[in-house]
């Protein structure tokens, strides 16, 4: 009885754009586009970590003081949508 692996996933959400940070590997940054995140992108992105690591349920956005929090709550969306119920917030960067 193994069990999968599970990762530390972060999306790291600045006001720029976000990235998507797991164990030992830092994706590309996805800049905004016209001023709204890719969310697209994100979804394609977890869902592709999901069918890598499908018992991995959680993820921790980082989030920069600046990032509204209308946005906030659609990257809490698309991460549930994406099968990771399990959410954790942190402050970002200085």
């Amino acid at each position: 009885n193994v069990k999968s692996p599970e990762l530390d996933i972060s999306v790291v959400i600045t006001k720029k754009g976000y990235t998507v940070v797991g164990t030992g590997q830092i994706l590309p940054i996805v800049p905004k586009i016209q001023g709204l995140y890719d969310f697209v992108a994100l979804k394609r992105t977890l869902k592709t970590i999901k069918y890598k690591y499908p018992r991995q349920e959680s993820v921790i956005l980082v989030v920069e003081p600046d990032v509204i929090y209308d946005d906030i709550i659609h990257f809490m969306d698309n991460c549930r949508e994406s099968q990771f119920p399990n959410i954790a917030l942190a402050g970002g960067f200085g």
